[in-house]
């Protein structure tokens, strides 16, 4: 990556998306895409989009273990560079698809699948039921242990958690940090953020930014303030 910026292109219009990358891109270390426009994208054009970003797939697939692996491998078909899926698919898969990155590294150097645990829009309050019997934290480290154990060392978690992904694992991980915001915006629907400096100091690698980026006045100039800020 050429700098630690992921714009998440998290918009409906697939022809507003492509100009924004065009616009865009070039600025940012990568692009994310998720469901809501990845549906209403031909595959033509994504595999445009691929070709000109490191694109970010964030469909975080959490299924059995042949499903899982083959939408991994259809999404690097697409020409995607990074894969989301949820650690809650567990060991027998994940150590499945820790094989499978393994094997698509070798065509492709820069392919990843990143591992998410506790989505940002969660707190305390509102986890899922069989969840709050341990905190945030807790749920988190053990997400990214048996991960880190069965092979994968990619990980996607809020800034609150970076410091315990670190001490979960016995060597280095590559962490993306969602929920990031600049300190006169609003947080919208993400619970636990920092300011993209609050988080790269806290060890993130890279930043998913969306609506504070594209509501900007000036998105590119946007852009340039937080690289300006790190």
């Amino acid at each position: 990556m050429k700098n630690p910026i992921v714009l998440a292109l998290d918009i409906d219009d697939p022809n507003q998306a492509l100009a924004l990358a065009q616009q865009l891109g070039p600025k940012v270390g990568a692009i994310k895409i998720g469901p809501r426009l990845t549906f209403r994208m031909n595959p033509e054009k994504l595999r445009d989009l691929t070709s000109q970003s490191l694109v970010f797939f964030d469909h975080k697939f959490f299924d059995i273990p042949s499903t899982v692996e083959s939408s991994v491998q259809a999404a690097f078909d697409l020409g995607v560079h990074w894969v989301t899926v949820h650690a809650l698919n567990g060991r027998e898969c994940l150590e499945r698809l820790a094989l499978l990155e393994k094997k698509l590294k070798k065509s492709r150097p820069e392919f990843r699948i990143l591992v998410v645990t506790v989505l940002t829009s969660f707190s305390t309050e509102t986890l899922p039921p069989i969840w709050k019997e341990i905190s945030i934290l807790e749920s988190v480290s053990e997400l990214v242990k048996q991960a880190y154990e069965s092979g994968l060392t990619s990980f996607v978690c809020s800034p609150h958690e970076i410091q315990a992904v670190k001490s979960a694992v016995k060597g280095e991980a590559f962490i993306v940090t969602p929920g990031v915001r600049l300190s006169s915006g609003s947080s919208h629907d993400q619970k636990r953020t920092a300011t993209p400096h609050e988080a790269m100091a806290l060890g993130a690698n890279a930043l998913v930014i969306g609506r504070p980026i594209l509501e900007a006045p000036s998105p590119d100039q946007c852009i340039d303030e937080i690289l300006g800020a790190l």
